[in-house]
């Protein structure tokens, strides 16, 4: 993910209106830093099959791409780069940032001006249209058509607003151990909510003999990194235990859930197996 730049000392309004300022905004610097650092090539048969393949830079790369006539090669081209950034990151995230530059800025800039936004907020505007664009860039799937219009709308939707993604309610990791707490992070869920889901099953398996309760730390376990989206290595040193147990018990919790969800057919052979060895049969499921 990219730095913050020291902010640049420009005015509030809009420098050079008729001279593209946009290029030196966040995105613009960015597009331009690689240019003038990356030494990254990529083979020319990503755009064009014919041999011999000879390796692109950054901005012949872009060219290329740019005039590609079939959408399936795009596609196919920003799959590789995706799947490069995804695997090695560093300076593939910036390439992509770069090869992107052009469509990013065609996107965000109409909204700039339409929403008049001062120099400060266009360029926040452009630091979170970049952050968003490499977690479109790592996140999303890369089997469905039209890749890099998808990664552009993922960012365009979070930097806009347009479907910005709601804060998610923090409670006190102390204080989950308490029902009341419980219950007070799923008054401030939707219905159907998985956390809301999750509090239940919480309430309703406390007065199970051990090995069929889901506890308070198994569900933060599962909230936090499936819900959240942490890393289990961060959260289970939160949680003041070693990554191997932490897991064990997440693990265990998702057996568990399958099961009183009458969801056991999503246990895979590995769960059933893993679990077999500390029960010799299913949890009672508590009357609703």
């Amino acid at each position: 993910m990219p730095t913050r730049p020291v902010p640049s000392q420009l005015p509030e309004t809009w420098p050079d209106k008729h001279k593209y300022p946009e290029d030196k905004l966040p995105l613009g610097r960015i597009n331009l830093y690689a240019i003038d650092r990356l030494s990254l090539t990529v083979p020319s048969t990503l755009v064009d099959p014919r041999p011999p393949a000879q390796p692109l830079p950054l901005l012949d790369a872009r060219i290329r791409l740019m005039r590609a006539a079939s959408p399936e090669i795009k596609d196919a081209a920003w799959r590789h780069l995706a799947e490069l950034a995804r695997a090695q990151r560093g300076d593939w995230n910036l390439f992509a940032l770069a090869m992107a530059y052009p469509g990013l800025r065609a996107r965000i800039t109409p909204f700039v001006h339409r929403k008049a936004l001062t120099w400060r907020q266009a360029e926040q505007v452009h630091y979170t249209m970049a952050i968003e664009f490499l977690f479109a860039l790592h996140r999303l799937n890369l089997a469905r058509p039209w890749v890099l219009s998808r990664f552009i709308g993922a960012a365009y939707d979070q930097a806009s607003e347009r479907k910005k993604r709601p804060e998610p309610v923090m409670v006190s990791l102390e204080r989950m151990k308490d029902e009341d707490a419980w219950e007070e992070a799923e008054r401030q869920q939707p219905p159907g909510d998985p956390r809301r889901v999750l509090n239940r099953l919480v309430r309703q398996t406390r007065d199970a003999r051990d090995g069929h309760r889901i506890t308070w730390r198994q569900a933060a376990l599962i909230a936090r990194t499936y819900l959240a989206g942490e890393k289990l290595t961060a959260v289970a040193a939160s949680l003041g235990i070693g990554q191997s147990s932490a897991s064990k018990q997440r693990a265990r919790a998702e057996y568990l859930i399958a099961v009183l969800l009458d969801r056991a057919d999503i246990v895979t052979a590995d769960d059933k197996h893993s679990n077999s060895k500390r029960r010799t049969d299913p949890p009672q499921q508590p009357a609703r």
